[in-house]
């Protein structure tokens, strides 16, 4: 266990210019358009009201001779990071892309996803984003629609993101994105 803060990522299988434009499409389509201003000082946005992040390149995976950008897409809200990548994953349903967070006290978890679900998970977690417990391990029958471009093991993902997600108060001052959407009062 571990008593540094609640921290998230989704691993997706871009650089970050691009993750910031497949973000965009896929949030759209759940409402939600870019933000540029932080939120107001104490305000507390519903769930699904406004998506924050910082995007953060990562070491590129290698599959024989070929090399694919990866980057860390690390919300400001750690609680919903599996419906974050539930929404990216269903809006580009050919890529697999990984879910990552770790609660203060807890061990991480790690959520592989395609098509716009979880397929198998690599931790403890209660699969509160969807109606289903996600299988621990990836099930013999379960194949990823191509080759992952994304690390898929816990362990191995802790270690890359350890160093560098931090938790966010603020992702627009802190350089990151952000997204609202439409029937938002902020609008």
């Amino acid at each position: 266990m571990t008593d540094a803060p609640s921290i998230a990522a989704l691993i997706v299988p871009w650089d970050p210019g691009s993750a910031v434009e497949r973000l965009s499409r896929a949030l759209a389509k759940r409402g939600l358009s870019p933000y540029s201003r932080p939120l107001p000082a104490g305000y507390r946005p519903a769930p699904g009201e406004w998506v924050g992040a910082v995007l953060l390149p990562l070491p590129p995976v290698r599959r024989g001779r070929d090399s694919y950008p990866n980057s860390a897409v690390v919300p400001a809200d750690v609680a919903r990071v599996f419906d974050l990548a539930m929404w990216i994953s269903a809006a580009h349903p050919d890529e697999v892309i990984v879910g990552w967070r770790r609660f203060a006290g807890l061990e991480p978890c790690a959520k592989v996803l395609w098509g716009g679900k979880p397929r198998w998970k690599d931790g403890d977690d209660p699969d509160h984003e969807v109606a289903f417990e996600v299988p621990r391990g990836q099930p013999a029958e379960v194949r990823p629609p191509a080759e992952p471009r994304v690390p898929l093991e816990c362990e191995h993902i802790t270690s890359l993101l350890r160093a560098i997600v931090h938790p966010l108060k603020d992702p627009i001052r802190q350089g990151g994105v952000a997204w609202l959407h439409a029937s938002s009062i902020l609008i």
